[in-house]
């Protein structure tokens, strides 16, 4: 049996996996706060920290699609309009919904 079968390794991975409703619910958060177009640096900065958490875990975990989504974000979050993020991060939840 090699490491990444182990019971510890796939309880962690579940116990990962089970935390996805949280994720979508932050992240649907988000989108709630800059739907309307506006968003504050601060906000952005709230917005890419928890995109970087999530890319960061779901690359470790072998979440290879979540990690490329939160990076192609995360590469757009400062210059792009805040209302175009939106189906973005809309995209990603419904990402981690399929994972679920």
């Amino acid at each position: 049996m090699s490491q990444a079968d182990s019971p510890q390794i796939k309880a962690l991975k579940e116990r990962y996996r089970a935390s996805f409703p949280e994720k979508i619910e932050l992240l649907r958060q988000q989108c709630e706060t800059i739907a309307d177009g506006q968003i504050c640096s601060k906000q952005r900065l709230q917005v890419n920290e928890e995109l970087h958490k999530l890319a960061g875990s779901s690359g470790m975990y072998g979440y290879h699609e979540i990690n490329t989504s939160c990076r192609e974000i995360m590469a757009e979050i400062d210059v792009s309009d805040a209302a175009a993020l939106v189906p973005k991060i809309t995209g990603l939840m419904l990402l981690l919904e399929r994972h679920s």
